[in-house]
């Protein structure tokens, strides 16, 4: 069975289930950021679902992308992508805790900021992940280009990611779909006011 019949992407669905499946796959996104944020990925769904469906929140639903198996609505891997429409106006100050506060200093306005100097054709892509449970089929390439392809449609040209230069399988999946490495200069969040973790920028364009 191929690929491409059985697995169906499309926007995330705004039901409370499918959120909570969403959110713990953006738990898993990165192993430094969001267990940092909150040590158990049960307090961190908790946490991050009633905000997912409010405006200007960067995880906001109509930001994420998943990938299902066909006829379900079980999300298999998400994909997060903020393009030049994606509204950012949140009032972070709610989140008043002081891990979120480091958080939000640390990456999330690091991350806004990139968005708002980037060219209005091109989408900055946050998060991909595959379900642990799922991975090794295809899924997240799948995704990713799935996502490309509609978007180029739309008009976008051009996407802009950062991948740890520690993970080289990811970042040979990201060069043999076409992405290229723009600038290795980046460091990406540690958990410190000091990073030492570099990144790397890379660049898929048409």
């Amino acid at each position: 069975m191929s690929r491409t019949n059985w697995i169906t992407c499309g926007r995330a669905r705004q039901d409370e289930g499918t959120l909570r499946q969403v959110a713990r796959l953006i738990y898993q996104t990165d192993t430094l950021i969001y267990p940092f944020w909150r040590s158990n990925i049960d307090d961190f769904v908790d946490f991050i679902v009633p905000h997912m469906t409010e405006d200007g929140f960067i995880f906001n639903y109509r930001n994420i992308y998943v990938a299902r198996h066909t006829g379900s609505e079980q999300p298999l891997g998400i994909l997060i992508a903020l393009n030049s429409t994606a509204n950012l106006d949140f009032d972070y100050g709610v989140l008043d805790d002081e891990k979120s506060k480091f958080v939000i200093d640390y990456y999330l306005q690091k991350v806004i900021q990139t968005r708002q100097t980037l060219p209005k054709k091109t989408t900055l892509i946050t998060n991909l992940c595959t379900d642990p449970d799922a991975r090794g089929c295809g899924i997240g390439s799948h995704l990713l280009y799935d996502y490309i392809w509609r978007m180029h449609q739309n008009g976008t040209s051009a996407f802009q990611l950062n991948c740890s230069q520690q993970n080289e399988l990811v970042v040979q999946m990201y060069q043999k779909m076409g992405f290229i490495i723009t600038d290795d200069t980046e460091y990406g969040f540690d958990g410190t006011d000091d990073p030492q973790t570099k990144l790397y920028t890379m660049l898929y364009s048409f």
